[in-house]
């Protein structure tokens, strides 16, 4: 008995030093190895260190903040992050052609499918919950299929219907000069998810004709759908990301700008700027291994017209910074380099017609098409911006005024909510619908979906 307890004693002792070191060479190595400012792994940004302020040290906000400073920044956290994530796709007995996911665990950063069988499951069959991350992206219920993320479309009559009145606003308060056109798109749903996993009453296609049959008869209403599907053989969607490819985006400017009138660019006259081995959004949520054995290719079409562009990131919007359409590099990001408040683009066009284009991250593929046809185009993210539409299309002769949506945010009430804001502007921060917090996600039950100076070579 007494040497028992003396090996419980020693276990113990090893225990405690054991505990002890790791603590004190995690601590250590916490201080001592770099920091980084993005997550590779989780496709994110990673928490900065607080600034430090009395009133946030009291109301409790600089302590949390240390918190997740912390938490985001501890010693080797991608590679055990990574391993957190390869546990969860090995868990259960692997289907190499289909997977489901749900949102409600994405949102949560827990990829880990809910089910391996190839049939629609009883949580998903259920009515979707949205969950809006801090871009305003929508997180929903997902399957994957053949190597490709599909997410599930869920919008209905109700808020199609409440979209088209946000849009109508606009007809009323804009000079009726103002030629004011509606694009909204379909995703990866309508286009390509397989018939025994669909819903019936869930059509992109109808939903958008809903959103059209309420547009006030002087907002012209641009199908997109049409020609996309007509071309839905080639590459118009990424597999591991939500946005289309430019590609994609093409067929939607076409459509509009013939809408105004306009001849648009063949394809062939642009040159391209391609990358290749992108692993998008939908890939980082899920981290599917379908989905990394078939990376994406990023390819920018680029306008032969000269061009300066200047980028808006103050929030009064008076300090230009040189900017360019196109990067090298970055995935989707390839596309304008970003989301910011406001962007201006100077052509050397003569069409003697502006064009303001209200957009969020799904317009930055599309946007710099128009540059090809108007003397000025100004891209506006209406996510950032937070100032009076009708003003600035007064402040800057404006002639044409293009909403660009996806299906998926045509059927949500926070970016409904945003460009109804545009309307007078208003800033944020004072608000309740600034942008939510990785940690305070909203939920959008209302809606059903798990929703520098440059020239051109």
């Amino acid at each position: 008995m007494k040497k028992h307890k003396q090996i419980r004693k020693r276990l113990a002792w090893i225990n405690f030093v054991l505990f002890g070191a790791v603590l004190t060479v995690g601590g250590v190595l916490f201080f001592v190895l770099p920091k980084i400012q993005s997550s590779a792994v989780e496709n994110r940004r990673l928490t900065p260190f607080p600034r430090f302020s009395m009133h946030s040290f009291f109301e409790g906000h600089y302590t949390d903040s240390l918190d997740q400073y912390v938490a985001d920044h501890f010693a080797f956290r991608e590679a055990l992050v990574s391993t957190s994530f390869q546990l969860a796709e090995w868990r259960g007995i692997p289907n190499r052609e289909v997977k489901f996911y749900d949102a409600s665990q994405l949102a949560k950063n827990k990829p880990g499918a809910i089910t391996t069988n190839a049939t629609l499951p009883d949580s998903l069959a259920a009515a979707d919950t949205a969950t809006v991350n801090e871009n305003g992206d929508i997180i929903a219920n997902m399957v994957v299929h053949n190597g490709m993320a599909i997410q599930y479309f869920g919008g209905n009559a109700t808020m199609a219907a409440r979209y088209a009145q946000a849009i109508n606003k606009f007809r009323t308060v804009l000079p009726a000069s103002v030629r004011i056109y509606d694009v909204v798109v379909p995703s990866h749903y309508d286009l390509y998810m397989p018939d025994e996993f669909r819903r019936s009453s869930n059509s992109e296609k109808k939903n958008i004709d809903i959103i059209y049959s309420n547009l006030n008869p002087g907002i012209i209403a641009v199908d997109a759908w049409t020609p996309m599907m007509a071309h839905k053989n080639e590459y118009l969607f990424f597999r591991t990301d939500h946005h289309w490819t430019g590609a994609g985006a093409y067929y939607a400017y076409a459509a509009t700008v013939e809408r105004a009138g306009m001849q648009p660019l063949a394809l062939g006259q642009m040159q391209t700027r391609v990358q290749k081995n992108w692993l998008g959004s939908l890939y980082a949520l899920t981290r599917d291994e379908r989905l990394k054995e078939k990376p994406d290719t990023a390819v920018c079409y680029m306008i032969p017209n000269s061009y300066k562009a200047w980028r808006y990131t103050d929030e009064n919007i008076t300090k230009p910074i040189p900017a360019a359409l196109y990067h090298k590099g970055g995935g989707y990001g390839m596309y304008l380099g970003g989301d910011f408040p406001l962007m201006k683009v100077e052509t050397s066009n003569r069409s003697g017609r502006s064009v303001v284009i209200l957009k969020n991250s799904y317009g930055n593929a599309f946007a710099p098409y128009f540059a090809a046809h108007f003397d000025k185009v100004y891209i506006i993210d209406y996510r950032y911006f937070n100032h009076s539409l009708p003003d600035f299309v007064k402040e800057n002769g404006i002639t044409d005024v293009v909403f660009i949506n996806g299906s998926f945010s045509a059927n949500t009430s926070w970016h409904i909510m945003r460009i109804e804001k545009l309307l007078k502007g208003a800033p944020p921060q004072n608000n309740s619908d600034s942008l939510p917090g990785i940690d305070s996600a909203l939920i959008r039950k209302d809606s059903l979906l798990t929703d520098t100076l440059k020239r051109t070579p």
